[in-house]
C-alpha cells in the first residue's frame, strides 16, 4: 500500500491530505460541476490553450527534462524529442482538422448547429465526467486522451500510471496553467490497482471510461465498470512494418526504421516489433545490417534508457535463442543490450520483447502476409511502408482486413497525426452523445429542391 507521503506528492492539483474514497468521490464531484466552465468555453478557445501549453512543455527547462527521465526511465533526449512532436502532432491545424474530420467543425461542439442536410440543428455533449485509466509512459497516449476529453467539454479524471506519473502531472499543470478553466475540469491522481473501493468511487461517478492496458488490466477494468457506465478500452496492441526490396538499399530506409524503434524505446503500442522485407533471406539479412548500423548510429544520439533486471535477462535470452536458428543472424550492440536486430527466415510474426529490439524477416510477397500475421490479427496496429504510395495502398489492401488500423511512411509510425483512428475508431466521435432538433415536415418540404 502508498504511503500518505507517496499520495501527496502525485496528485494533481495537489492536496495535504491522503485520498481515500470518499474525497476522491468529493473530487469527482467537484469535476462534474467544473464542467459547466469548459462548456461555456468556445471550442477554438480550447485549442488555443491546449497549443499553448503544448508549446510551454517544448520548452521545458534542463530540470524538468531530467524529472521526466528519471520517472519514466528515458534518456532525457527522448523525452526532450517526445514533448518537441506533441506540440507538432497536437497543433492547431491538427485538432482543427481532427473535429473538421469526425464531426465537420466546431459548431456543434459549442451550440445547435445546422445540419448540411438542412433538416434540423444538431449539438454534440461531452461526458459529464470522464475517468481516463492509463497504462504507460508514451506521452502521446496520454496527451491525446486528456485533449480530446477537453475538445468533447468533459472533465476529466486521470488515474495516473504506475510508471511515470511525472508526464500527466505536468501535462495537467501546463493546462491549468494557461486556464483555470482547464485546471478546474482536471484531476490526476492515483491509487493501487487492487483497490476496489477507489475504483468504484471514480467508476461510479463517471459517465464514460476510458482505459489502457493489457488483457488481464482491461478484463479487470470491465469487471468493476458498473452497467450504466460507458467503457471504452484500448487493450494490447502490435506493430510492424513492410518494406519493398528495392526499397531495402538505401541508408536513408534503415534510418527510418531505427527511428520508429527507437521512439520511446519501442514502448507504444505503434512501435514495430517484425518489419518484413520482401525478397530473399539475403536481402533481409544485408537490410538488418544496415538497420542495426542505424540503430547504432542513434544509440549515440538518443540512448536507449534504464532497463529493468527482468528486461536486460529478457533481450539476452531473444539474442541467445536466435543465434541457434537455421538461418538466422544477430546483430547487436557490443557490451550491452543497447540495440539488437534478429534477422530470422520464418515468416510468422514475432512479438519482440522491446526496448530496442527488432526482428526482420523476409517475405515472399506481400500475398503470404496474411498467412504470417494470422495469429496476431485480432491485436494488430499500425504497419509502417516503404515505397511510394502505390505500395503503402497495395499493404494497407492486404493489412487492412487483418485489422491494421493505420498504414504510414517508415519513421512516422511513433507519430501519428491526431485525427488518426486509433484501433480503427473514431476517437472525438466515440465520446459524444448527440440531441438533434427536427425541422417540421412542411419546412422540410420548402427546402426540398425541385427537380
Amino acid at each position: 500500500m502508498p504511503s500518505a507521503d507517496g499520495d501527496r506528492c502525485q496528485r494533481f492539483p495537489p492536496a495535504a491530505e491522503p485520498l481515500t474514497p470518499a474525497r476522491l468521490s468529493t473530487l469527482a464531484a467537484a469535476l462534474r460541476t467544473a464542467g459547466a466552465g469548459l462548456s461555456a468555453m468556445p471550442v477554438h478557445a480550447i485549442i488555443a490553450t491546449v497549443n499553448r501549453a503544448l508549446t510551454r512543455l517544448a520548452g521545458t527547462d534542463a530540470v524538468n527534462v531530467a524529472k521526466l527521465a528519471a520517472a519514466s526511465g528515458y534518456h532525457p533526449a527522448t523525452v526532450r524529442a517526445g514533448l518537441r512532436d506533441l506540440s507538432l502532432a497536437f497543433s492547431t491545424q491538427q485538432l482543427e482538422h481532427l473535429i473538421e474530420r469526425e464531426i465537420g467543425g466546431p459548431g456543434p461542439l459549442d451550440g445547435f448547429a445546422a445540419r448540411p442536410d438542412g433538416r434540423g440543428w444538431s449539438r454534440a455533449f461531452g461526458p459529464a465526467l470522464s475517468v481516463l485509466v492509463m497504462a504507460g509512459s508514451v506521452y502521446p497516449a496520454v496527451a491525446e486522451s486528456v485533449i480530446l476529453c477537453l475538445l468533447a467539454k468533459s472533465p476529466c479524471l486521470l488515474k495516473l500510471p504506475s510508471r511515470d506519473p511525472a508526464f500527466a502531472l505536468m501535462l495537467c499543470a501546463a493546462l491549468a496553467g494557461e486556464d483555470e478553466r482547464l485546471g478546474r475540469a482536471l484531476a490526476a491522481v492515483s491509487w493501487p490497482a487492487w483497490d476496489h473501493q477507489m475504483h468504484a468511487a471514480a467508476f461510479g461517478a463517471a459517465e464514460t471510461v476510458i482505459a489502457y492496458g493489457g488483457a488481464e488490466a482491461m478484463a479487470a477494468v470491465r469487471a468493476l465498470v458498473p452497467p450504466a457506465v460507458r467503457l471504452i478500452t484500448h487493450g494490447p496492441k502490435l506493430s510492424l512494418a513492410v518494406i519493398p526490396a528495392a526499397d531495402a538499399q538505401p541508408a536513408a530506409v534503415a534510418e527510418a526504421v531505427a527511428a520508429d524503434v527507437a521512439a520511446y524505446d519501442q514502448q507504444g503500442c505503434v512501435s514495430p516489433h517484425t518489419i518484413y522485407v520482401t525478397g530473399s533471406l539475403d536481402s533481409a539479412t544485408a537490410f538488418g545490417e544496415r538497420v542495426a548500423a542505424a540503430l547504432a548510429a542513434r544509440e549515440r544520439e538518443q540512448p536507449r534508457g534504464m532497463l529493468t533486471p527482468s528486461a536486460a535477462v529478457a533481450i539476452r535470452q531473444a539474442r541467445g535463442a536466435a543465434e541457434f536458428r537455421p538461418g538466422a543472424a544477430v546483430f547487436a550492440s557490443s557490451g550491452s543490450t543497447a540495440w539488437t536486430v534478429i534477422v530470422d527466415p520464418e515468416p510468422a510474426f514475432a512479438v519482440s520483447c522491446l526496448n530496442r529490439l527488432v526482428y526482420i524477416k523476409p517475405i515472399v510477397s506481400l500475398a503470404a502476409l496474411p498467412a504470417a500475421l494470422a495469429p496476431v490479427a485480432p491485436y494488430l496496429q499500425t504497419a509502417g511502408a516503404g515505397g511510394d504510395d502505390a505500395f503503402r495502398l497495395a499493404v494497407a489492401e492486404v493489412c487492412g482486413p487483418l485489422g491494421v488500423a493505420r498504414v504510414c511512411p517508415l519513421g512516422q509510425m511513433q507519430q501519428p497525426p491526431a485525427d488518426w483512428r486509433h484501433d480503427g475508431r473514431p476517437r472525438l466521435l466515440e465520446l459524444l452523445r448527440w440531441t438533434d432538433i427536427d425541422r417540421t415536415q412542411a419546412a422540410m418540404g420548402a427546402a426540398r429542391p425541385t427537380a
